[in-house]
């Protein structure tokens, strides 16, 4: 997985990221009040979220209206700057369901998407190369249909309880 690092001044998004197989204590998971989900994320065992770090144009989560009754969450991203670990994370993370924390960095105001109606988000990268003139990769988080794919976030995420925005 990432490893936490700290957050660039540049970077206006953080995602952090927890794989639902091994990290994620999905028969917990906390019920949205008010739209509000405001209980920590419950993990298993010592696990934490670890995060990727986006410019804002490039995360832009969409829910698409599958049906009248189901929403789908997207969340497209890219990843700038080409290295053998990230490689091998992107690698690793190809296929896998996470819970992911969308946190806005300057505000602190953060969303949560992959709850267990959405099977958790799929991580897909689509390219890895050159895109708009910049070494990176293009990804990807998206989950199931669901009633509700998207929930803001007002609780602490673990592994981050006392870093502040």
């Amino acid at each position: 997985m990432l490893e936490p690092v700290t957050k660039s001044p540049g970077y206006k998004y953080r995602l952090y990221v927890a794989r639902i197989r091994d990290e994620v204590d999905m028969d917990n998971f906390p019920k949205a009040e008010g739209g509000i989900i405001s209980t920590k994320i419950p993990m298993k065992d010592e696990a934490r979220f670890a995060y990727i770090c986006a410019l804002s144009s490039s995360i832009i989560p969409a829910i698409a209206n599958s049906n009248d009754l189901l929403g789908q969450l997207t969340i497209p991203l890219t990843i700038e700057g080409i290295s053998g670990e990230l490689l091998d994370t992107l690698y690793n993370m190809h296929g896998d369901r996470y819970i992911v924390i969308i946190e806005h960095c300057s505000s602190g105001k953060k969303f949560i998407g992959g709850s267990p109606c959405s099977s958790g988000l799929k991580f897909t990268y689509q390219n890895i190369g050159t895109n708009d003139n910049v070494r990176s990769a293009t990804c990807q988080f998206q989950g199931e249909p669901c009633s509700d794919p998207l929930w803001e976030y007002d609780s602490d995420i673990p592994g981050f309880e006392t870093e502040s925005a």
